[in-house]
């Protein structure tokens, strides 16, 4: 059995977009649901941290959206469908832009085994492996520049854990012109969207409840992309 904690990762700059996703949300049988919206302006991985840190004993599993995105539609019973048949120890995403997210399509697959986990749109992890996350990324004292989904990357890769995506894509990311990230003064003028938008998002009038989930799920795309050496300088004991 799990217990889904979902907590909403978002900033004061992001009223309207916030006010989209959450009725985006709306959708399906909810039923009960420990459900928060975290609010923190000072960086992205302040506020992943507070969101991580938020869920309690009874929580088997957290959710973290950010306010920038839209969901399918079913959008939480899909995610209660795949921890159905998902083993409980896998963190998995609901949000890529890989192509390798189309390539599973076409071999009528789910699911995409990630090395390299970017991305922190929309992702599920074990709270077990969230709380291990926050002692590891304290004790090895990553650099204060990475962002949060630098920073999940990193652990992922130091322990040989492979993330899982989705395939199609659950989320859109609808935010992809624009950042939290203060240190990005000239973004808009570098950005490639390939990188920011989902690969083949299901759809926001399609349901993720119509999709068999065990498809691929022990034979899933690999993405290898990705190696520790990208993160060298960003950790010391």
């Amino acid at each position: 059995m799990f217990n889904l904690a979902v907590r909403v990762q978002t900033t004061s700059k992001r009223e309207r977009t916030l006010d989209l996703m959450l009725h985006s949300l709306q959708s399906g049988n909810i039923g009960e649901l420990d459900f928060g919206i975290v609010e923190d302006n000072n960086s992205t991985w302040s506020g992943c941290k507070k969101c991580l840190q938020s869920v309690n004993e009874k929580n088997t599993h957290i959710l973290v959206l950010q306010d920038d995105i839209l969901v399918c539609k079913d959008f939480i019973p899909t995610v209660r469908a795949i921890l159905e048949v998902m083993p409980k120890n896998q963190p998995f995403t609901l949000f890529n832009p890989s192509k390798k997210v189309a390539h599973a399509i076409h071999k009528n697959k789910h699911w995409v085994k990630l090395k390299t986990f970017f991305y922190a749109q929309a992702y599920v992890l074990p709270v077990k492996m969230a709380k291990d996350f926050l002692k590891w990324e304290e004790k090895y004292n990553v650099c204060h520049n990475s962002q949060d989904d630098e920073r999940l990357a990193m652990y992922m890769m130091y322990h040989d854990q492979y993330v899982y995506c989705t395939a199609p894509s659950l989320v859109e990311h609808i935010g992809w012109f624009d950042t939290t990230i203060e240190e990005r003064k000239n973004f808009k003028d570098w950005i490639d969207i390939t990188g920011r938008v989902s690969n083949r998002f299901l759809g926001y009038e399609k349901s993720g409840l119509t999709l068999d989930w065990k498809m691929g799920l022990d034979d899933p795309e690999i993405d290898e992309n990705g190696s520790r050496e990208q993160f060298n300088g960003c950790l010391s004991e």
